[in-house]
């Protein structure tokens, strides 16, 4: 595989940086070990070495068979010297695409990587998919995803997300870019974990996908503001942020720097929004990292061809770091160079040239004959929940004829009053936006990585057919 001139990778090369420059600074720690720079160095290069001896080509890192902070040494040893990596997705996939990548050398070389690395995404399915991205344009965008939030480097990174997504993954690289000292948190159980984590630190910068900073705000409501005067930022991702939330959390830290991105594993973190600026109300999603350009298929034609530049429609990306190819159990399906990626998401281009995401393609439906967005629907639903969560599906309740189910995570004992759900959406909806009928039920089924399992909650909803509003 192509290495740079110096036969190391960039992310090694700001570890070394820091631990020349501040050998004694805290790197890397976990509930039982901790680390300064020049000990994670000595660490690295100690597994680099025996890396290198292996001859193993795609070493499999896997963070539940080793530790998130055996882990993070492991990615860092292969930053070194550029060793083609598979971040374990936890099943028997991760073995047969390593062992497909060993036996076609000549196909990835092709594709001119400088440092390989396959990460897998279920995005909105539960379907794995295995997607084949650069290192070293990785690490590019932690650049630039540090120069949007700021460097902070004498803040603490309290890091909950999984490394093997790739959030998780994407905040250990901006961590050790910037010389951050990393505390790795196994697993967020609940927000008094993360809060006792936080109140060890003079600064500490998080790290939340959407889901997790609603439940914070809903259920321990002016928690995160007992730490205003120590966070010092916070990056939100996964999906768009309501106003609602946007507006309690800019409220608690109103000194914090407060980014929240969209993106996808093929293509993660495309646009950056500053929470605490200007923008346009709802899913605002901020505009594309230079590195990244944005457009919409309207179905008509676009600027690629010289007509009109649609200004609504699906979501289409293209960046310095999108993914080389899909891998799976076929073969090696590259990316043309220069091609969009279809994000399979429904949005326009705000007054001010940001982005609003209104939802998933799929979640974007024709009710009474006119355009209802889910996600739109949701967001008006979930501040009537007391804390609860909810998902929006389209049914057929009569043959034909498209209905929009609500259903509804109870939060707590006796399930939401369903009349006055209907009665107070009403006053805030048109009427072929609010739900017909609503769903109870007492946990929404969800995806590894914390969205929302829409086509699992459909079939609750079918199996589950609601006694009327």
């Amino acid at each position: 595989m192509r290495a740079d001139a110096t036969g190391e990778g960039p992310l090694y090369r700001a570890l070394l940086h820091h631990a020349q420059e501040r050998p004694d600074a805290p790197a890397l720690a976990d509930a039982d070990h901790r680390l300064d720079y020049a000990a994670t160095l000595h660490e690295v290069d100690r597994r680099a070495a025996a890396l290198a001896a292996s001859g193993t080509p795609w070493t499999v890192l896997d963070e539940q068979a080793d530790g998130r902070l055996g882990f993070a040494l492991d990615y860092l040893a292969a930053a070194k010297a550029n060793t083609p990596v598979v971040v374990a997705e936890g099943t028997a996939l991760t073995s047969e695409i390593a062992d497909l990548l060993r036996a076609r050398p000549d196909e990835v070389r092709a594709l001119g990587l400088a440092a390989p690395e396959v990460m897998f995404t279920s995005g909105s399915s539960s379907r794995a998919k295995a997607v084949l991205l650069d290192g070293h344009r990785m690490y590019g965008k932690a650049r630039r995803i540090n120069a949007f939030m700021g460097d902070a480097r004498h803040a603490t990174e309290i890091l909950t997300l999984p490394l093997r997504h790739s959030f998780g993954l994407g905040r250990l690289r901006c961590a050790i870019a910037a010389g951050r000292s990393v505390r790795l948190v196994d697993r967020l159980e609940s927000p008094d974990g993360l809060f006792a984590v936080a109140d060890a630190y003079p600064s500490a910068g998080l790290a939340l996908i959407a889901t997790q900073v609603k439940i914070l705000l809903d259920r321990y409501p002016g928690a995160l503001g007992e730490f205003a005067d120590r966070i010092a930022y916070l990056e939100i991702g996964s999906e768009p942020m309501e106003a609602g939330h946007r507006g309690a959390l800019t409220g608690l830290l109103p000194d914090a720097r407060l980014g929240m991105h969209y993106g996808m594993t093929e293509l993660s973190r495309a646009t950056m929004v500053d929470l605490h600026a200007p923008g346009p109300a709802g899913l605002g999603a901020g505009h594309p990292l230079p590195d990244v350009d944005l457009a919409f298929d309207a179905g008509t034609a676009t600027g690629e061809d010289g007509g009109p530049a649609a200004t609504e429609g699906e979501i289409l990306l293209r960046g310095d770091a999108m993914l080389r190819a899909y891998v799976d159990d076929t073969g090696i399906r590259p990316v043309a160079p220069g091609s969009r990626l279809r994000t399979g998401d429904h949005g326009h281009r705000a007054a001010d040239g940001s982005l609003v995401v209104e939802g998933r393609l799929s979640n974007v439906v024709k009710i009474l004959g006119k355009k209802v967005s889910m996600e739109e629907t949701e967001s008006a639903l979930r501040p009537l929940l007391a804390g609860g969560d909810c998902v929006c599906v389209a049914s057929e309740l009569v043959p034909g004829v498209t209905t929009l189910v609500a259903v509804v995570e109870a939060d707590g004992p006796g399930a939401p009053d369903r009349a006055a759900l209907h009665r107070e959406l009403s006053a805030r909806l048109p009427a072929h936006q609010v739900p017909r009928r609503f769903v109870t039920v007492d946990r929404l089924p969800r995806l590894p990585g914390g969205k929302t399992d829409r086509r699992a909650a459909a079939d609750l909803a079918r199996r589950r057919p609601a006694r009327g509003r």
